[in-house]
């Protein structure tokens, strides 16, 4: 139950940074979900 909380954070999280940034990948949301205070790296974010 908590990692599905968490991936729920994470997955609104990435929406909202792509949403500002779509042009970018998934390296620079990883970054940027780091900047926002969430624990996260790159193959999480990639993760389908």
């Amino acid at each position: 139950m908590d990692r599905d909380w968490a991936d729920a954070h994470l997955i609104n999280g990435a929406l909202d940074v792509h949403r500002d940034n779509p042009a970018f990948g998934y390296r620079f949301i990883a970054d940027e979900l780091k900047d926002q205070g969430l624990a996260t790296g790159e193959n999480q974010v990639q993760r389908p």
